[in-house]
């Protein structure tokens, strides 16, 4: 996990959420209601297209882009560097 890509996973979260929201690396983003399913759908798309990777719909669940520490996971599984 690189700061780099943290950084950049914060910078499209930050697109997504009421700019007054104080989001860290732990802050609940889909079960706080921050993000609804609509929301994790245009995030998906937007972390395939910045990483250049894959995310198989069948093989995540709304935990693992609840947070940026667990979308950073995530995205290091689907092949991110």
């Amino acid at each position: 996990m690189s700061q780099e890509r943290k950084d950049k996973v914060r910078g499209i979260i930050a697109k997504r959420v009421p700019k007054s929201a104080k989001v860290t690396d732990d802050t609940a983003l889909y079960s706080s209601g921050m993000l609804d399913s609509l929301g994790i759908i245009d995030l998906i798309v937007e972390l395939e297209e910045a990483f250049g990777i894959s995310i198989p719909g069948a093989e995540i669940q709304p935990a693992d882009l609840d947070t940026v520490n667990r979308i950073d996971e995530t995205i290091g599984r689907f092949g991110a560097t």
